[in-house]
């Protein structure tokens, strides 16, 4: 791993495994990137009003979740923070730094990511916290989350389900995002910016 402190990721080696990049965001642009993430997470509850920033006990009513954190529903990767991130100079910089300065750059719209502090006690009622956000994925794409139901109950039983509703990440999710049998030629980077330091302790 190599941390740069500027936005020039180019190597002698010219081939980047990875890397961490500090200070692409402001604090400011962090603060107001945090803003517009509650924003759209308080719009994206189940029920208008069920989830609010300032109190916790409502962090139960969370939207639809991958492995626990990954918010790929509802216009998330849409949404005003992803954008917002997206269109920093910075980040910009970053990305044609390692592409080269005339490449065009292009992004995908996945989702935006946001972990619950899984130390705090969750709210007893959401002892069924994990049942009904499948159950409105399940409602954007029936047979899909159908399937992915079915498998998760076969191979993880009630445990995963308690250890969702504390609000841990699920493991077991390793992998590349690029095939290097079907794409050799390296295609793109997966990336993320943390808009808080609480994810690396």
């Amino acid at each position: 791993m190599q941390v740069f402190q500027s936005t020039d990721l180019k190597l002698s080696s010219g081939c980047i495994r990875y890397a961490v990049v500090a200070s692409v965001l402001t604090p400011a642009e962090c603060k107001r990137a945090l803003a517009l993430m509650w924003d759209w997470l308080e719009a994206a509850a189940p029920q208008p009003g069920q989830l609010q920033r300032d109190y916790p006990s409502t962090w139960h009513h969370w939207p639809p979740t991958v492995e626990g954190g990954i918010l790929p529903y509802r216009g998330a990767g849409q949404s005003k923070v992803a954008w917002f991130v997206r269109s920093r100079l910075l980040v910009a910089c970053a990305f044609a730094s390692v592409w080269g300065s005339d490449a065009p750059l292009v992004t995908s719209f996945d989702g935006i990511s946001a972990w619950r502090p899984w130390q705090m006690p969750p709210s007893p009622s959401s002892a069924s916290c994990a049942i009904s956000s499948h159950k409105a994925a399940a409602r954007a794409a029936p047979a899909f989350q159908a399937l992915w139901l079915r498998l998760r109950a076969a191979v993880d039983g009630a445990w995963e389900t308690r250890r969702r509703c504390a609000w841990r990440t699920e493991a077991g999710w390793f992998h590349i995002d690029q095939n290097p049998l079907l794409k050799p030629v390296l295609c793109y980077f997966s990336h993320f910016h943390t808009l808080t330091h609480d994810v690396f302790l």
